[in-house]
């Protein structure tokens, strides 16, 4: 996949390996310190370790509108790691408000990036099939039709999971609704693009698979708690999948190099990469500190279901995009 370009051309350049190592390392230690280490002296550690980090980031992402990070000198970089701290405490209030904003911008990146990662693996999946050109047909309806039996398994396997577990919530129910009427929605959307277009959207019930399976892992994350009687196994598969995603944005980032480079004029790629890396940061920092001053932290549950509401309307508007916009030479006909 392309990512996995973008995230080779990222580690040629050393100071994004030492950030993302770091990042990962400040992540790991979060997770570590809530669930199997709350002991206040770790977690002092870990507020500095990441404090530092979030510093020195964020004097790179401030550095970066003016200059490539590849073009850095050492002592630049020396310097952006001992004023890293300095500068968050001399621009508090402006922190505050970039801190809000990273939260928020949170929410919508990693409901795109978690769309678009179900979307290109469905895509990836259904052009392998087409080009063997024998048998592309046959084996595409095999693809639409399997995966359909298997959507419709796990939605109700699912759907009577939840409702046992937590009875008849209005918001389970209320999900479902809207998940069962945008699946309608794209399925008649593919209906009418091989009436009239003669194209076949087959990818949409693996995507329909691969989507529901995120949804499910944002349901699980909002009952957690209701679900599991230990949490740390559940919170280890969280990490991991949440680690995912932003490897796939990162790499997603530096794979479009020339084009954002191109697009944006000002943004590079290095300043779109360091705001994620910071992005993500702050979002750990808010586990620990759930009550900033001055930043707006909702509650996670609260983030979640925004998440998943994002995800929905990616689903429906992006999903009819790409079930019309499938190019004729991709389609059975």
């Amino acid at each position: 996949m392309s990512f996995i370009n973008g995230l080779k051309r990222l580690f040629k350049t050393p100071i994004y390996i030492l950030i993302i190592i770091s990042f990962v390392i400040s992540w790991f230690l979060i997770l570590f310190g809530s669930t199997f280490l709350p002991i206040e002296s770790f977690t002092r550690f870990i507020i500095i370790f990441v404090a530092v980090l979030f510093g020195f980031s964020l004097f790179l992402f401030i550095m970066s509108f003016f200059k490539p990070l590849n073009e850095l000198n050492k002592i630049l970089i020396l310097i952006a790691f001992i004023l890293g701290i300095p500068l968050i405490f001399l621009f508090d209030e402006i922190v505050s408000i970039f801190f809000t904003f990273c939260i928020y911008a949170n929410l919508i990146l990693t409901a795109f990036f978690a769309f678009k990662i179900c979307m290109d693996f469905s895509l990836k999946i259904d052009d392998y099939l087409y080009q063997k050109e024998k048998y592309r047909q046959i084996l595409r309806i095999i693809e639409f039709i399997t995966f359909g039996v298997v959507y419709w398994l796990i939605y109700r396997l699912s759907t009577n999971f939840f409702l046992e577990l937590l009875g008849p919530s209005a918001l389970v129910i209320w999900v479902l609704r809207i998940i069962f009427w945008i699946d309608l929605i794209l399925i008649g959307v593919v209906l009418l693009t091989i009436l009239f277009a003669k194209r076949y959207a087959a990818f949409i019930t693996l995507f329909f698979s691969l989507s529901f399976f995120y949804i499910i892992y944002i349901f699980l994350d909002v009952f957690s708690e209701l679900i599991f009687t230990d949490t740390s196994v559940y919170q280890i598969t969280s990490f991991i999948l949440d680690l995912i995603i932003f490897l796939y944005i990162i790499g997603s980032i530096f794979d479009k190099v020339d084009y954002l480079k191109d697009a944006l004029k000002v943004f590079r790629a290095d300043t779109i990469a360091l705001f994620v890396i910071i992005m993500k940061l702050v979002v750990q920092i808010t586990k620990i500190f759930p009550y900033i001053p001055g930043v707006d932290v909702p509650p996670d549950v609260r983030q979640e279901l925004w998440i998943l509401l994002i995800f929905l309307t990616f689903t429906l508007f992006f999903g009819i995009y790409k079930i019309i916009s499938k190019r004729k030479d991709k389609s059975t006909n």
